[in-house]
């Protein structure tokens, strides 16, 4: 099944056919990603719709990603296994409404308003690039028993997303038992908020393993960083 666009509704994307994200993907204005056990999903490295393939979930969408220890759920690029690599897609994104400390007001001329910011890589136009907010304990959804791989390639000129970007989650946000494997930049990197994260392996990626800005607090629990040599 091919993805492209926008889902603004709930689907379920199951473990007996492949997914594709062609292009850059958003879940958005109510829209919900339910991921079933075993299932994978694939960045084309070579995308009809002209930008990087990415999915990236925005304040308004969610994701219910939950695999086992037996059938992970797998983000991984499309082309054949043994020549994927570094860059070949973009990664996964979650965007909450969380506290953060640098960006823009959300609206200059009130008092009571926040910061916001938008991810790197996205039209600073794009709403649904946008995050930040006052809600602490906003859940941006489940990642659990997940492996992102070979991502991290450019959305624009120096600007790419991590195998997996984190920005203004909150504590309700779920991360556990996750692998991101040969990013071209960090591996998780949070921006900001509380979301919290636990048991997760960082493999051969070109920057730093577990990195973070912009007032993160959640914690950080069992975390294992595997850097290779030459890379």
């Amino acid at each position: 099944i091919t993805v492209a666009g926008e889902i603004t509704c709930e689907v379920t994307w199951t473990a007996d056919k492949a997914i594709a994200l062609d292009g850059l993907v958003f879940v958005a204005d109510g829209g919900k990603v339910n991921i079933e056990a075993g299932a994978t999903v694939y960045g084309l490295a070579n995308p009809t719709r002209g930008t990087t393939s990415a999915l990236v979930v925005s304040t308004t969408g969610s994701i219910d990603a939950q695999g086992t220890a037996e059938a992970p759920i797998v983000f991984t690029s499309s082309n054949p296994a043994g020549e994927r690599a570094s860059q070949d897609w973009g990664g996964v994104a979650l965007l909450g409404a969380a506290t953060i400390n640098k960006g823009r007001l959300s609206d200059p001329t009130d008092p009571e308003s926040h910061l916001i910011k938008g991810i790197e890589g996205i039209d600073p136009d794009d709403e649904r690039g946008i995050y930040g907010g006052t809600d602490d304990a906003h859940d941006c959804g489940t990642l659990r028993y997940v492996r992102i791989e070979f991502a991290s390639a450019e959305l624009s000129p120096d600007n790419e997303l991590n195998g997996l970007t984190v920005a203004g989650c909150g504590s309700a946000t779920t991360l556990e038992y996750i692998q991101v494997h040969r990013a071209d930049d960090d591996g998780i990197e949070f921006f900001g908020g509380t979301a919290s994260i636990n048991h997760a392996l960082v493999s051969g990626v070109a920057d730093d393993g577990l990195d973070w800005d912009e007032g993160w607090r959640g914690e950080a629990h069992h975390i294992i960083v595997h850097k290779f040599s030459g890379i």
